[in-house]
């Protein structure tokens, strides 16, 4: 990253908050309407993506039984987003699309929040825990509710300016998630309808750089192009069958991975009454499991797991996810996180990226991801989802062209 775009250099000559307003200013019916997309024409000014938030107006409705009532299921505001892509003005995809982010989004709210602040703060911004309950009416519906979501990883991510007036801004796109999957019924009776977005717009701070700032910018643009690293994740769900050895092809990473959290969730808890389609995370009799990147597995032996050897697993689900002690009491002090309920898997992924190293692992351009689970008995049948953490390297290059390294 460039040192023109970091913060706190004193580069900044003007900052001012943009509203980006959705192609359509309308409301978006999830019977209706796929995708909702927002165009950001940005020509002189940066963007300060830590200040940005996509914001909304969100209302379901049910069918018109009088016997259900119907809710959003929690975190309802990202419950929507099935996908997301990011372009330059041009229409070029930066990156790749995020694929189930809504999942990505309620696994990282779930595990890494606070039972207080969902019931306060997260609950107002977030919708932590879900569109309130409507009266049982025949197509009754709750009141619409404004969000504001904060966009967890891609380059939203970014903590330093983002050169968006280099790429002569910035298109995005979400697509819709059916009902079924945002809304929960209090009985199995009745049906949810749809939902409806309306006022969706993502709000961001622009800053215009100071001259000599913007001109050194463009100096390290035109002498070999600006690197921009970020994160962004890679995400999968499958099928977990009735067999007590189980392999999982998570794909072909497009980028250095850092880690890799999984978790299952069972099909019966999403078949009935309050259906949640991101419901508990359970261990469903799985005694071990075995992470590989490439030819090498990624521990040296199985991580064993039984009612009475749960510290090991957890040691390594902590490591992914770079907590240290203090991180450890401040986000799992939370008497709401119970095992039965938020049971995920996670390894750190250490990639060595000196070609010179001859020990250690040099095939991290073979990054082929694969999941061994060993179950004590047989599983219930339950959908498994996968997420993969990615270093992305994006170079802005002259003339507003940019490339994809990783």
């Amino acid at each position: 990253m460039s040192l023109q775009l970091s913060k706190g250099q004193g580069i900044e000559m003007r900052r001012r908050r943009q509203t980006f307003h959705a192609t359509s200013t309308g409301s978006y019916l999830s019977t209706s309407s796929s995708q909702v997309r927002i165009e950001m024409n940005i020509d002189k000014e940066v963007l300060d993506f830590e200040t940005g938030y996509l914001m909304f107006d969100m209302i379901i409705t049910k069918d018109g039984g009088t016997t259900d009532t119907v809710s959003g299921i929690p975190w309802s505001a990202s419950s929507w987003i099935r996908d997301l892509r990011v372009y330059d003005r041009a229409g070029r995809e930066i990156g790749e699309q995020v694929r189930q982010y809504n999942g990505l989004c309620r696994k990282q709210a779930e595990l890494l929040g606070n039972e207080g602040a969902n019931a306060n703060y997260l609950d107002i911004l977030e919708g932590a825990t879900g569109i309130a309950v409507s009266g049982a009416g025949a197509a009754a519906a709750t009141t619409s509710v404004e969000f504001a979501h904060k966009l967890a990883t891609h380059i939203f991510d970014v903590k330093s300016y983002f050169p968006a007036n280099k790429m002569g801004g910035l298109i995005l796109e979400f697509d819709m998630e059916d009902v079924a999957n945002v809304a929960l019924m209090s009985g199995t009776t009745d049906s949810p309808a749809s939902y409806t977005l309306s006022n969706v717009r993502y709000v961001v701070d622009l800053i215009l750089l100071k001259p000599e700032a913007e001109r050194s910018l463009d100096s390290q643009i035109s002498a070999g192009g600006l690197e921009i690293h970020y994160s962004s994740y890679m995400n999968h769900s499958q099928a977990v069958t009735t067999n007590t050895n189980q392999r999982f092809d998570l794909g072909i990473a497009n980028g250095h991975v850092k880690n890799i959290q999984t978790f299952q969730v069972l099909d019966s808890v999403r078949n009935g009454v309050n259906e949640d389609y991101w419901a508990s995370f359970a261990q469903n009799n799985l005694s071990s499991y075995r992470f590989r990147l490439g030819s090498e597995y990624l521990t040296e032996k199985d991580v064993q797991m039984s009612a009475t050897r749960l510290s090991e697993y957890l040691i390594e689900y902590l490591k992914s996810n770079n907590l240290d002690s203090q991180d450890i009491l401040h986000f799992y002090g939370d008497s709401a996180l119970v095992l039965s309920t938020y049971f995920t898997l996670g390894q750190k992924v250490e990639v060595s990226k000196d070609p010179d190293v001859l020990s250690g692992r040099r095939d991290f351009q073979a990054n082929k991801v694969e999941l061994e689970l060993v179950f004590s008995s047989t599983p219930a049948s339950a959908t498994m989802y996968t997420h993969i953490e990615l270093d992305k390297v994006l170079v802005i290059l002259p003339g507003r062209e940019f490339k994809n390294l990783s």
